[in-house]
């Protein structure tokens, strides 16, 4: 039987490169899996194989919903009928991401307690480096490079404005990257570890052309996930900048490094 796995992660850990490269392993497998990405996030919405559904409650939904639609009502209906779908199809052989800033915790407590999924871990161990980059991909919306497109001129010129501009790390965003980080690590110590398959952290990779570390998923052929495959390379990102080209560019980074020191992860984490 092919293992039920949830990649439960942070944004900023590797987790695309890692859950869609596993993906593509297990559609060489097995055509019938299905690979429900950041499944709770409200923005995904190109992700259900079985769903019918166009409207919840009054609310039309269709692919790229804006920030607009998400009241409180909508997000509450939305999440609940994402969650209800999951109990209808319990045989089907899902790979789920949740990131942990989009996932409720009743969801995530009922795939814990009512499923037999495992849960594969996706971590950064550098802390300073996971907050930077961030904070980055937030300013500027920018989340990846993909491998196959990153000659091209739009990302060329996007990947430059990055780089030419300064960034004041602002102390709310701090508070809200704090408390999801905190969310995330209360979360995992309450897994029990015969649920936890693996855990993977983005130091051992670290680059879209390094995935040994998929040996802990159970990929032994890595001639189905070759980065040198045209179709696998414009489905996986690549690294986007270094440790130290991230810190050079913000203005307040000592006082960010303090801001870091107060928060509550476990000691194999590294703080400034």
């Amino acid at each position: 039987m092919t293992q039920k796995l949830i990649f439960f992660t942070l944004p900023r850990t590797g987790s695309t490169l890692i859950s869609r490269a596993y993906a593509l392993y297990r559609f060489h497998k097995d055509p019938n899996d299905r690979f429900l990405g950041e499944y709770f996030n409200l923005r995904s919405q190109k992700f259900w194989p079985f769903d019918t559904a166009k409207t919840i409650g009054n609310l039309q939904v269709t692919d790229g919903i804006q920030d607009r639609h998400f009241t409180k009502e909508f997000m509450k209906l939305e999440h609940e009928r994402r969650l209800n779908l999951l109990k209808k199809y319990p045989n089907q052989q899902f790979i789920i991401k949740l990131m942990s800033q989009s996932t409720p915790e009743y969801c995530f407590d009922y795939l814990v307690n009512e499923t037999n999924y495992e849960f594969v871990l996706l971590e950064r161990k550098d802390l300073l480096d996971h907050m930077l980059s961030w904070y980055i991909a937030m300013d500027n919306d920018i989340w990846n490079l993909w491998a196959f497109d990153h000659e091209s001129y739009k990302y060329t010129e996007n990947y430059r404005e990055i780089y030419d501009k300064k960034y004041h790390f602002d102390y709310p965003v701090f508070e809200y990257m704090k408390e999801r980080i905190e969310y995330y690590y209360s979360k995992r110590r309450k897994l029990k570890w015969s649920r936890i398959h693996s855990t993977i952290f983005y130091e051992d990779f670290s680059h879209y052309n390094n995935l040994e570390v998929l040996t802990a998923l159970g990929i032994d052929d890595f001639s189905e996930v070759k980065v040198s495959d045209e179709k696998l390379a414009s489905f996986l990102p690549m690294k986007l900048s270094t440790k130290e080209q991230k810190i050079d560019m913000f203005d307040n980074i000592d006082e960010v490094k303090e801001w870091i020191r107060t928060i509550d992860v476990p000691d194999y984490i590294w703080k400034p």
